[in-house]
Parts: structure tokens; C-alpha cells; sequence
């Protein structure tokens, strides 16, 4: 009984010591509030510290470049030589012939702020040479491993020492060597592991590097510089000190360069004001290049001696100079072409902060805007000056025998085995056309300055009786146009009938008689009859370096049709059969080819081989994007009365307008369309050049571009914007229906009843007067303007364009885009003659 009391007893203790764990377990998962106490602040280790000066003071090969180039100018060397190996991350080695750095010198050579330079904060009010904080070989050596070798005049021999981390490795040991120093940098970043995966292309930083050594050379014409990659026999940048800017910028950057540079020169002693002087080149309006070149040196010398600046001249860019100068390009000279710039800026030290950029790439001048605005005048001067006269080279041609009119299989002679003899083709197979000589291309060259002709009216009976004397009535029509509507014969010539009027040049003498214009007059207005035909910009030789980009274009040369191919680049334009179709002679066949396919597959074609090489057209006034939206809806909405869709409208709007405004800065990049910040649409890209698509076709471009691109995979992205694009600069026929022929009906239903007066019962000779009185003459005059601008489009910018850029998927030949309507063979054997 005892043992089994105990035991019980022992059981209930168990119990309750269970209990109490649990209550305890339970009490303990309560969390308790904790009291975050603030972070503590502690000292960077003074390796960080140097490390990350280091990144600022060193971003790029480029860097390290300029800023041994630098000391080597400030040794008072007379030639520098650099050899780069992968861009500058493998190798960096750059020697000279300056006075060396003394033995004392060499333990704290690479301390971070010791200098020979700078001795106290004052100094750099005066300050003479490019270099002065004593952080760049510093900050070198705690991102790459750098040797030193140098010897200073008199020395029997060199010393040579390596560095890491600010601090020598090892004592300086005797070596052979030539007057001055030699500075190596090798496995740059090698500590920095995201920074040289950034730079893994040594294609990019090695140009890089070439550029600097070229803006540095014909600057410091006293000095040689020789610039190479590691290995190679040929150095990329070659110069020999010379008495003469110009013959640097010829041996660096060639002949046609130099032989399209003026002088320039501007200064201002005003101590009020600004004091300083500037000289240098500029490019002429001969000169064309795709990117701007601009070379500034700015100095803190006191003396305004050029022999000076070029001793210690500092390189550095001013952006709002440079855009001054581009502002001035593009206004005064009619071309997008880009200017070459050098300019030498001389002012005294108290007007020069140089302290006020980690690479010393930017200065701070007092007066800048002043400065600025004195340089942009004497640019402006100097261009509108040279803007007078053009220079043009003449090509002289081997006299040779004349090539056959037509170029193609069928050859209208055939020769004989001797070669002195020809034979005929067959009348039936003969080819009376050239595509490279066709008829009316003078119309493409023609411009008529409208603003001196006299405006003069002319009487309906006179204009029929002229076209009783014309037979092709084509540029006539414009004028029998003009006496319906009250038009003037000036205002007339500006919407584009001066380009037909003017092909048609050797009929004003009988306008003259005519019409009553005067002969002298209208002959003595017409300029631009030798212009240079249209050019289109030549394409972007090598294609994007994107995948994507270059895998649709390889489906597009992959997909291409070799007999429409071949059409397409020996056909001659005839002439429009409606709205759609273009008639075009190939050979001895007859086509009909949908323009508004072939445009919108060249626009689509073009998009992808100019990507990210856009000219850029330039709206008058920035478009709301959300406005251009609900306008496309509201076009699509077939019950535009319902409060509900206006309100989804305007969501779907808000979306898309917000979507845009995040890839903005992708479609201006890659595709040149710039979408600002407050959800405006502001520029368009140029896909062919003398073509602007129409204007009313925006607002379902924009609502295209929110609804049909994914934005999600870039291949399928790149090529849905392109798509776009293509439909959107597709020669579409214009919204306003055609005023020839069924769509005349439109324009009499526009306009508006008259009063009940007028109204009452007219007279039988009235009905006639009344049903002209009820068209809406200038919404006919904008229609037929919008027609014949888009015809001239289809012959002389579309089909030309197409001769060099197009290539026509094998889809084309069966779609009905191509259809042959005549042949000539086939006619022959039906008529027997044509």
C-alpha cells in the first residue's frame, strides 16, 4: 500500500511540473516588445576609404589614360607613347621623356594627396599645370598593379618599383631605362568585380582612348603622341610636333576635315563683363559627319599668349557650349550634318575653379553665360559668312562608250561574235522605257519660290482654251483648280503645284498669252531647276549589336523574293491606276503594284536596319498622348454617345499614357520618338528622308503603340514597334476622300443649307451657279493638295527608296500586292501592233 501511494504521489508531482512547463512555454511564446536601438556609427577602414576614392577618381581605362597623359605634359615631355592590350583592363602603359621622378620621391610617390604641384589651398588660384590633388596614381594603384620606371637627367641609371595599395612592394631596384618615366598599369579593377564586367567590350573603351589621344595631339602641337594596341605593328594615333594647328588636325584626323575648317577668334577686355580670349576652327557648310566633334581646351593662365595654352591647356567638356554652338549649326545650315569644334579658351586664373570634378573633366568659369553667348555670336557670324558660297568637287569621267539605255536580259542589240555588228531584238520585244532615266524626273528637282510672283486671275474660258492647246492637261489642271476656287497662282505653287507647273516650264509662254501671266515673270521665279536629285541617307553600315534586331533582319534578307527583287530595282513608274495601285513597267510586262503594302513593308524594313539612327522630325507643338488616345477611340466607338465607354476611355488613356511615359526613354533611343515627362509626344523619327507621313494618322500610331506592342520579350517588342511604325508612315491614301470622280459627292453634302430666301424656286439657268456655290471650295483645296503631295511621295521618294533599300518577302508575289495586267508579247499576238 505504501509503494502504491508513493507512486501515485510521484505521478501527481510529474502532472504538475508538466502543467507548470506548459504555462511556462506558453508565457515564454508571448513576444515582447523590443526597443530598436539606433545603428552605431563607426570609422571606415582607411582601405575602404581609398578604394571607393579610387572608383570615382578611375571609372573607366580612359580615365587613367588622360590623367598619366597629363603628368607626362606637366614633365615637360616632348613625346608620349601609349600601348593598350584589352581596352585598357590588361594593360595600360604609357612612357615619356620628361625629367623623370627623383629617387627620394619614389616611397611616397602613389600616397594618396602628395604632389609636387600644389602646396597650400591658394595655389590654385594660380595654378599652371593639369594635375594638382595628387589622387590619380593613387587611386591606380588600388585598382590595378602599377610599375614605375624612371630616370631623371644625369642619373647613370633607372630605378624601377612596383605598387599596391598607395605603398611601395618592394625597394626600388637599379634597371636600364631612358630619360623620363614609364608608367604601367596592369589587370585594372582586377578587385572591383562588377565594374570590369561593365567593361568586358574592348571595343568600346579602346576608341575611347584613341579619341582622347587625338584631341590631346592637336592641341600640344609641340609634343608627339603615338597611340597602339598591344602587339600591333601600326600605331592607330600618329603625331609629330609641328609648328601648325592645322597640319595636327590633318594628320589626325584627315583631309577632309582639315580642308573644311575656318578660323575662328573672339575675345572681350571688359573687366565688367568678361575677360578672355578664344581662337580655333570650326567646320564650314561643306563639311558633313554624322556626330559632333568638339575639342575644348580651357586654361588658368594669366598671360593671353596661345604659345602658353598650348603648354598647359586643360581638357575638359562644357555641354551647354557645345549645345550653344549645335543650336547655331541647325539653324543657319540647312542640312542635319554635325560640326567639327576646337576652340582654345584663354582666361586669367581667378576666373577658373578647376577644383570642381572627382576626374577634373569640368571647370567653373565666372561669367560663363556671357562667355557662351560672345562664343555663339562669332559662330553664328562666321557660319552665315561661309553659308554665301559652296564648294563643290568636280568628277572628272574616262571618256568611254555609252552604255546601253537599258540594263537587263533582253537587250534591245545583240552583238555579234566579231563585235562590230549589231542586230535588232524583235519590234515585239523591244523595251521603249529606262528605269534609270525616266520620264518626268526633272519634277523630283523642282522648287518654285512662290513668295515674288505676281498674283494674277485669269478668266474659266481662257484656262479651257488652254488646255485645248496642251495635250497632257496634268499641270493645267492645277491651274483650271486655281480660276475655280479664287486661289492665287502663289498661293498655288506652295501647296505643290509649282513641282508640276514647273516640269512644265516651256509652256509659259503660253500662259502668257493665255492667262495673262507674265512670261518673264513666272520663268525668272522658278528656281532650283539644276538641283542635286533626292538623296536618301545612306542605312547605318553595320547593323545593331542587339540579337534581336539582327535575327529580324536576317528573316527579312532570308525571306526575300529575287524575281520581285529584281522588278522592283528595274521598273519605271507610270502613273497611279486608283487609290491603291501603281502601274509599273517592268520589260515588257505591265504591272499593277498596292502601294500601300510595299510602303508599309519598306517603312517596316527601314525602322529595323536604321535602329537607333534616327534624324528626328520635330512637331510644332508637343501632343498629349492621353488626348491622341481617346481621340483613336472615339474614332473606333460606334456609339460614341455612351457615358460608360467614355469613362473606360479614358482609363484605357490614363494607361497608356503612363505605360509610354515609362518607356520613353527606350522608344527615343532605339526608335526616335520622344515622349516627354508630362506625357507628351513631341518628335518622330525620319524613315525616309522627303517624306513626313500623314499627321492625321497620329492618334492611331500612339494608341498602336499602347495596345498591339509587347513590352515583355524584346525580339517580339523591337518588332511590333516596328510594325507601327511601318503602318503608320505607310502611304495610306489620305482621309479626305479623292475630289476627282465619286468622291466630289463628299464635299458638296459638307456644306450648309442656305437661307429660305434663298432658297425659294430657282430659275432653270441658276441650278448650275447654286450647285457650285454649295461646295466647300477649301476643304476640296486641301484634299486635292493631300492627293498630289501623296503621288509625288509614290514617285519620288517610295519607288527610289525601294531601288535601294527594299527587298520584298516571297509572301508579295501571291498576296495580290504584284498582279501582271500586259504583256507586250501577248498584245502583239492579239493587235499585231501597238
Amino acid at each position: 500500500m505504501e509503494s502504491e501511494t508513493t507512486e501515485q504521489s510521484l505521478l501527481m508531482e510529474i502532472d504538475e511540473e508538466d502543467e507548470e512547463v506548459e504555462v511556462v512555454e506558453e508565457e515564454e511564446a508571448v513576444p515582447t516588445p523590443l526597443v530598436q536601438e539606433p545603428p552605431k556609427i563607426h570609422r571606415l577602414d582607411e582601405s575602404v576609404v581609398n578604394r571607393i576614392a579610387a572608383g570615382e577618381v578611375i571609372q573607366r581605362p580612359v580615365s587613367a589614360v588622360k590623367e598619366l597623359v597629363e603628368n607626362s605634359l606637366d614633365a615637360g615631355s616632348t613625346s608620349v607613347n601609349v600601348v593598350v592590350k584589352d581596352g585598357g583592363l590588361k594593360l595600360i602603359q604609357v612612357s615619356d621623356d620628361g625629367h623623370g621622378i627623383r629617387f627620394e620621391d619614389l616611397p611616397i610617390l602613389c600616397e594618396r594627396h602628395t604632389t609636387s604641384k600644389l602646396s597650400k589651398f591658394e595655389d590654385l588660384q594660380s595654378i599652371q599645370s593639369m594635375g594638382f590633388r595628387g589622387e590619380a596614381l593613387a587611386s591606380m594603384t588600388y585598382v590595378g598593379h602599377v610599375t614605375v620606371t624612371t630616370i631623371t637627367k644625369g642619373q647613370l641609371h633607372g630605378y624601377r618599383v612596383s605598387y599596391r595599395d598607395g605603398v611601395m612592394e618592394h625597394e626600388p631596384k637599379a634597371c636600364a631605362a631612358v630619360k623620363g618615366t614609364q608608367i604601367m598599369i596592369e589587370n585594372l579593377f582586377y578587385n572591383m568585380t562588377a565594374r570590369r564586367k561593365t567593361l568586358q567590350n574592348s571595343a568600346d573603351d579602346y576608341p575611347k582612348i584613341v579619341d582622347l589621344l587625338s584631341r590631346f595631339a592637336i592641341h600640344h602641337t609641340n609634343v608627339s603622341f603615338s597611340c597602339r594596341k598591344h602587339g600591333a605593328a601600326r600605331a592607330d594615333v600618329h603625331s609629330v610636333a609641328t609648328a601648325s594647328r592645322l597640319d595636327a588636325i590633318r594628320s589626325v584626323y584627315g583631309v577632309s576635315v582639315a580642308r573644311n575648317l575656318m578660323t575662328i577668334e573672339a575675345s572681350d577686355d571688359d573687366p565688367s563683363s568678361s575677360v578672355f580670349k578664344m581662337d580655333g576652327f570650326i567646320s564650314n557648310s561643306n563639311y558633313i559627319a554624322k556626330k559632333i566633334t568638339m575639342v575644348l581646351f580651357i586654361n588658368g593662365m594669366c598671360a593671353y599668349s596661345i604659345d602658353v595654352v598650348e603648354l598647359t591647356g586643360r581638357l575638359v567638356e562644357c555641354s551647354a557650349l557645345k549645345r550653344a554652338i549645335e543650336i547655331v549649326y541647325t539653324a543657319t545650315l540647312p542640312k542635319a550634318s554635325k560640326p567639327f569644334i576646337y576652340m582654345s579658351v584663354v582666361l586669367p586664373p581667378e576666373h577658373v575653379d578647376v577644383n570642381v570634378h572627382p576626374t577634373k573633366r569640368e571647370v567653373s568659369l565666372l561669367n560663363q553665360e556671357i562667355i557662351i553667348e560672345k562664343v555663339q555670336s562669332a559662330v553664328e557670324s562666321k557660319l552665315r559668312n561661309s553659308n554665301e558660297s559652296r564648294t563643290f568637287q568636280e568628277q572628272v569621267l574616262d571618256p568611254s562608250p555609252c552604255s546601253p539605255m537599258v540594263i537587263m536580259k533582253d537587250s534591245q542589240t545583240k552583238p555579234s561574235a566579231s563585235g562590230t555588228k549589231s542586230q535588232k531584238v524583235p519590234i515585239h520585244k523591244m523595251v521603249r522605257t529606262d528605269s534609270q532615266d525616266p520620264a518626268g524626273r526633272l519634277h523630283a528637282y523642282l522648287q518654285v519660290n512662290p513668295s515674288s510672283l505676281q498674283e494674277k486671275s485669269a478668266s474659266l474660258t481662257s484656262v479651257r482654251l488652254l488646255e485645248l492647246l496642251v495635250a497632257d492637261n496634268t499641270a493645267l489642271a492645277w491651274i483650271l483648280h486655281s480660276r475655280r476656287s479664287n486661289i492665287s497662282l502663289s498661293k498655288l505653287l506652295s501647296y505643290g503645284g509649282g513641282q508640276r507647273l514647273a516640269a512644265y516650264i516651256d509652256w509659259t509662254l503660253i500662259l502668257h498669252f493665255t492667262l495673262g501671266i507674265d512670261y518673264t515673270s513666272v520663268r525668272e521665279n522658278i528656281v532650283g531647276l539644276v538641283r542635286s536629285s533626292i538623296r536618301q541617307r545612306r542605312n547605318p553600315k553595320e547593323t545593331a549589336d542587339l540579337t534581336s534586331i539582327q535575327q529580324l533582319i536576317d528573316d527579312i534578307d532570308n525571306s526575300s523574293h529575287s524575281a520581285l527583287l529584281d522588278i522592283l530595282r528595274h521598273c519605271t513608274y507610270i502613273g497611279m491606276a486608283d487609290n491603291v495601285f501603281a502601274l509599273l513597267q517592268y520589260n515588257t510586262h505591265l504591272y499593277l503594284a498596292n502601294v500601300v503594302n510595299l510602303s508599309k513593308e519598306l517603312m517596316y524594313q527601314q525602322v529595323l536596319r536604321r535602329f537607333a539612327h534616327f534624324n528626328a522630325i520635330q512637331l510644332s507643338e508637343p501632343a498629349p498622348l492621353s488626348e491622341l488616345i481617346l481621340l483613336a477611340l472615339k474614332e473606333e466607338d460606334l456609339d460614341p454617345e455612351c457615358s460608360e465607354k467614355d469613362q473606360l476611355n479614358e482609363k484605357i488613356a490614363e494607361m497608356n499614357t503612363e505605360m509610354l511615359k515609362q518607356k520613353a526613354e527606350m522608344l527615343e533611343e532605339y526608335f526616335g520618338i520622344y515622349v516627354d515627362s508630362q506625357g507628351k509626344l513631341s518628335r518622330l523619327p525620319v524613315i525616309l528622308d522627303q517624306y513626313t507621313p500623314d499627321m492625321d494618322r497620329v492618334p492611331e500610331f500612339v494608341l498602336c503603340l499602347g495596345n498591339d506592342v509587347d513590352w515583355d520579350e524584346e525580339k517580339s517588342c523591337f518588332q511590333t514597334i516596328a510594325a507601327a511604325l511601318g503602318n503608320f508612315y505607310a502611304m495610306h491614301p489620305p482621309l479626305l476622300p479623292n475630289p476627282s470622280g465619286d468622291g466630289l459627292q463628299f464635299y458638296k453634302r459638307r456644306k450648309p443649307f442656305r437661307s429660305t430666301e434663298a432658297e425659294e424656286i430657282p430659275s432653270k439657268s441658276t441650278e448650275d451657279h447654286a450647285m457650285e456655290g454649295d461646295i466647300d471650295q477649301e476643304l476640296i483645296s486641301e484634299a486635292e493638295t493631300a492627293w498630289a503631295q501623296r503621288e509625288w511621295s509614290i514617285q519620288h521618294v517610295l519607288f527610289p527608296s525601294m531601288r535601294l533599300f527594299f527587298k520584298p518577302p516571297t509572301s508579295m508575289a501571291t498576296n495580290g500586292t504584284f498582279v501582271q495586267v500586259a504583256s507586250l508579247e501577248k498584245l502583239y499576238k492579239i493587235f499585231e501592233r501597238c
